[in-house]
């Protein structure tokens, strides 16, 4: 299958499983209830009756607090200087034994069970999902990235509509894949308009984002998905990125999220949720997403500058590494030339030019976009 096809269909189907709806399926008899800054509420929840061990896949698993091994990041300490400083996340602090989950999203959340993402890609789909993307494909049990955090305007256009930067794993033939991302959203998903850390995965036309439904198993008492990231960048002002790793436990085979430059275990997606992807991921991208209803404006990608406009203007994906096995071990390498870019409306977004100095590193986006 050639790489544009496969991008196509691959992030319709995440586009489309963001604004799905649902319906609430679990009471979770909180220890406590805290509210962060930002006025998100979150219920701490015992960790073995978290929802995610709903799963069919899971009615006898056993969480793992930690990995048996992690692979070192690779980051060379003579670029450490010229790094920007990362993003902070509005985390909540948990009892010792119960994980913080997310209930205060937007209007366009009503659900915690799993949704058939196929349904809606029916003629009766009226909205647009936009990529600006790189990526490569082959054997992979992970990645690492930084990614910009910019806060971009959705604008008033019809909901819902976002605009987001991810990192994005994915093995099979559309559509029937297995994949998972992680990267930072900014949706009327959450009924506000700050960037936000966001996690997905799909298998076979189903899938669930965050903790809204059984999957992804979180163990940290401090941060989870959905929370608010802050600070963000600014225009031609201080730059703040986020760092993101996804590796697999070769002994587990599960697929663990690591936050931040001290790499905080966030939770991990075990390998029996996937049909596609037990083993090793096929295809690895990062870059920038974004949906409009179709005949309106869509949002700005990234900072909503495009990609010429260089640092401290456009959004940039850095350090972009893939994890590979090399002899009895895995470790984190930089993506070769075969790197192939994709954007699905080039007149709108656009991704480039590439730089190998630790890792794959580019410039994505562009401003809201009138092409109906």
């Amino acid at each position: 299958m050639k790489f544009d096809k496969l991008i196509t269909v691959s992030f319709l189907l995440i586009v489309l499983s963001i604004c799905s709806g649902m319906s609430f399926s679990q009471e979770f008899h909180p220890k406590s209830v805290v509210k962060n800054a930002y006025g998100q509420t979150f219920v701490c929840v015992d960790i073995n009756l978290q929802q995610s061990l709903e799963h069919p896949s899971l009615h006898n698993h056993t969480i793992q607090m930690k990995p048996t091994s992690v692979p070192p990041p690779g980051i060379s300490a003579d670029l450490e200087s010229v790094r920007h400083p990362d993003t902070r996340i509005s985390s909540v602090t948990c009892p010792y034994g119960t994980i913080p989950v997310l209930r205060s999203y937007g209007k366009y959340q009503s659900a915690q069970s799993p949704w058939k993402i196929e349904e809606n890609m029916s003629g009766g789909n009226h909205f647009r999902p936009h990529t600006a993307m790189a990526g490569i494909a082959g054997t992979y049990y992970g990645y690492n990235a930084r990614i910009s955090v910019y806060q971009p305007q959705v604008g008033s256009g019809s909901e819902p509509r976002f605009s987001g930067a991810i990192a994005y794993l994915q093995s099979g033939d559309p559509p029937n894949t297995s994949s998972l991302y992680a990267g930072c959203v900014d949706p009327h998903f959450y009924g506000d308009s700050h960037a936000h850390l966001q996690i997905h995965w799909n298998d076979n036309g189903r899938g669930c984002t965050n903790l809204l439904c059984p999957g992804f198993v979180q163990v940290s008492n401090k941060i989870t998905p959905g929370a608010v990231i802050e600070p963000v960048s600014v225009v031609n002002g201080t730059q703040y990125a986020v760092t993101l790793q996804v590796y697999q436990d070769s002994r587990t085979r599960l697929w663990w999220l690591a936050y931040g430059e001290d790499g905080h275990q966030v939770g991990y997606w075990p390998g029996t949720i996937f049909s596609h992807m037990t083993d090793a991921a096929r295809l690895a991208s990062w870059g920038g997403v974004v949906q409009g209803k179709r005949g309106k404006p869509l949002p700005p990608m990234g900072s909503g500058e495009l990609p010429e406009k260089g640092p401290r203007r456009a959004a940039y994906i850095k350090d972009a590494r893939i994890l590979v096995n090399r002899g009895n071990k895995r470790v984190f390498l930089a993506p070769g030339v075969d790197l192939f870019r994709y954007v699905s409306d080039p007149s709108c977004y656009k991704v480039g030019p590439f730089g190998y100095a630790n890792g794959v590193e580019f410039f994505f986006g562009g401003p809201e976009c009138h092409d109906y």
